[in-house]
């Protein structure tokens, strides 16, 4: 017996692929910094980067572990003397 209403479900985005190669935009746009702070940091050593024919690639897994390493750390809370 069918009660006139449609079910639908919720599209599930897929899971980004954690090899997946990423371009400089790219990654700025996902993480909302310009491309030369991008640029700078895998020259610098930080993010590491591939360069397969002449173009940088670099991979999702290697920029999120790069945001972790750049986690900022809260100061603990110091008690003011009455």
């Amino acid at each position: 017996m069918s009660t006139g209403f449609a079910v639908t479900t919720e599209p599930t985005s897929p899971k980004p692929d954690q090899n997946e190669f990423m371009t400089v935009a790219e990654i700025a746009g996902m993480v909302k910094l310009h491309e030369k702070v991008i640029r700078r940091a895998y020259e610098s050593g930080e993010l590491r980067a591939y360069k397969p024919r002449g173009r940088i690639r670099i991979r999702r897994s290697d920029v999120e572990a790069w945001i972790e390493a750049n986690q900022v750390q809260p100061y603990p809370v110091q008690e003011l003397e009455p």
